[in-house]
Order: C-alpha cells, then structure tokens, then sequence
C-alpha cells in the first residue's frame, strides 16, 4: 500500500483541510500564510504530494494548531508511538534563544534511556 493512500495519513490531511474550512480560508489564503501557491496545497489536501515533517509543522501554525498533539494523534493511529512514555527536554542553553531547541526523548528505550544516564554522568565528572 502506498503510505500517502495509509488511512492515518488521510485523516491527518483530512483534519488539516477541515481546519482550514473551519477557519473560512481557501486554499489560495492558506497558500499566502505558508507563502506558497494555491496548486501547492491543493495537492498536499488530495494527497499527491507529501508533507514532510518541517511542512508540517508550517501547516500546524498556519491554521492555529498544536503540532506536537496533533502528532500524537497521528503516531496513536500508527500504534507506533506509547503513550505516556515520552518526555520532551529542552537544553538550559537553548531557552536562551530565540528558538528554542527540543529533543523528545522516548523512556520506554531501554538503550536511549541508559545512554542518556551515562551522558549525564559524564557532565557531572
């Protein structure tokens, strides 16, 4: 199965357009929020064309959206992503600019939660 035609991939779509409508925008309005054409996001909404994952969250702003719980909804879908067992950490330097970086951690990693430990240990020394 082609993964644009994935049924959580088609509700995503189908919720990004939805919202779009709830807005009352066309998708000409979109496009100028995004600054891209209108073909553009006709064909991201058909699904024709993928968004990846800097788009999406382009997309999530533009229509006032959250984006980290819109993609836990998606990953929920997928059944790829636990629940409750992510964190999302941010460095005590990047809170400093004026984008903030951030880094989800998923604890249910026994590898990445160990070398996560042993980092930290390190730091410390």
């Amino acid at each position: 199965m082609k993964s644009n035609r994935d049924t959580a991939y088609v509700d995503l779509l189908k919720k990004l357009k939805a919202k779009r409508n709830q807005l009352g925008w066309t998708q000409a309005d979109l496009g100028k929020k995004l600054e891209r054409p209108q073909p553009y996001v006709a064909k991201i909404e058909t699904g024709s064309q993928r968004v990846d994952l800097l788009e999406f969250y382009r997309w999530t702003k533009a229509l006032k959206l959250d984006p980290l719980a819109l993609a836990e909804v998606l990953f929920s879908a997928l059944g790829s992503f636990p629940r409750g067992q992510s964190s999302i950490a941010t460095s005590k330097e990047s809170t400093e600019s004026p984008t903030r970086r951030v880094k989800i951690v998923n604890t249910a990693h026994p590898t990445l939660a160990s070398a996560r430990q042993s980092g930290s240990q390190r730091k410390a020394q």
